[in-house]
């Protein structure tokens, strides 16, 4: 009797080890540890992000309309300037010569065009008297338009010297700043062609209003539409988040690397809204373009979505924490956000769904038991062991 006593003892002690080895690695029914997340009301905000560089909306590229040597410059870095105001000079003494030798050709043509209009004036009223051949006749009025005709290209020729001439003063086309100097003064300068671009001689921009000039990846670029709105951050301000509104979107790709290596983005125009705000060309700019918005949906953690195969197909699923279990549930998915994601079909409000770790929700079974704790305590407690 005495043995048996202490046998059942025995076992009692044993499973009283168990039960609480079990209770401490599993909870209710023992198991893995998971922590959860509770399915809640609320807005879905969809976002496309794209990279880009703060712009001036009005910004301008200075080069010359002809060729020559910089003589003087009017304008620094930084100086404000006005429509029409002078800022640099191109040495105009070759096109001065140009024009000095047309006008001198031009009054020789004139006084040749004097003398034979004189001559052909006389010849008219000979040959009326009959002193003075047809055929002569004729000849003076061929020479006499020809020498009109030659007169009027050498004008023509003449007021494209004056203008190449006005051209060496170059103006400003708008109001704002000096952004930057690409030249010196002593340096030439060359006129632009088809295949080869012109001189820059410096860079002019209206501060007063700003733009990013961003590009958005190919596979997001048909979610955006003009007059969606953006959320800035620029690296140079890192604690401020401008807004903006999306105004152009490029119909032609630019493509950059090669091979497997291509990529292929849309430029987009992103108009900030308020003004500068201090923000200079040349920033780096992170957007945030805001292409969908719904209020009050069902929001299901996004760390808590899988795939599994179902009747042979694969299906979005989650699981559900219900009397100490995980219960695998197929869901219908709506729009995503970035840290959730609709749910229209096979949650609730207020449903726990195991958010994680992924390596152990990946291999978890319908119906297997788990233990659930709060991601803060999970992680505290893996910082512990």
């Amino acid at each position: 009797m005495k043995k048996f006593l202490i046998a059942v003892i025995v076992i009692v002690v044993i499973a009283g080890f168990v039960y609480l080895n079990i209770k401490k690695k599993g909870g209710e029914g023992g198991g893995k540890t998971v922590f959860y997340g509770i399915v809640k009301r609320g807005p879905i905000v969809t976002k496309v992000s794209a990279e880009g560089e703060i712009r001036a909306a009005t910004q301008v590229d200075i080069s010359s309309d002809v060729m020559g040597r910089i003589e003087k410059f009017y304008v620094d870095v930084g100086d404000s300037v006005r429509v029409g105001q002078k800022l640099v000079k191109i040495e105009s003494k070759s096109y001065e010569a140009k024009v000095n030798r047309q006008k001198a050709l031009l009054e020789s043509d004139l006084a040749r065009l004097t003398n034979l209009q004189q001559s052909y004036e006389r010849a008219k009223k000979l040959y009326k008297k009959g002193m003075f051949a047809e055929s002569d006749l004729l000849e003076i009025e061929s020479n006499l338009n020809s020498l009109k005709a030659q007169f009027k290209a050498d004008s023509f020729l003449l007021e494209q010297y004056l203008e190449d001439l006005k051209k060496t003063l170059i103006r400003s086309p708008i109001n704002g700043i000096v952004l930057s100097r690409d030249k010196e003064e002593g340096e030439m300068v060359i006129v632009g062609t088809i295949n080869n671009p012109g001189t820059k001689i410096m860079t002019l921009a209206n501060l007063d209003s700003v733009l990013v000039k961003a590009e958005v990846d190919e596979s997001e670029i048909v979610l955006v539409k003009n007059g969606d709105s953006v959320d800035i951050k620029v690296d140079a301000m890192p604690d401020s988040v401008f807004h903006g509104i999306v105004t152009v979107i490029a119909g032609y790709p630019k493509v950059s690397g090669s091979g497997s290596e291509t990529t292929v983005s849309y430029p987009v125009d992103i108009a900030v809204t308020g003004g500068s705000h201090g923000l200079l060309p040349g920033m780096s700019a992170s957007c945030d373009i805001i292409v969908g918005v719904k209020e009050n949906v069902l929001k299901l953690p996004m760390a808590a979505l899988g795939t599994r195969i179902i009747h042979g197909k694969r299906r979005d699923v989650v699981f559900v924490y219900k009397n100490g279990a995980a219960h695998l549930r197929p869901v219908k998915l709506g729009i995503s956000g970035e840290n959730f994601v609709e749910v229209k079909k096979g949650l609730s409000e207020g449903d726990t769904v195991l958010v994680g770790p992924f390596k152990v929700l990946k291999n978890l079974h319908d119906g297997e038991r788990v233990k659930i704790v709060s991601r803060k305590e999970f992680f505290r407690f893996k910082r512990k062991k």
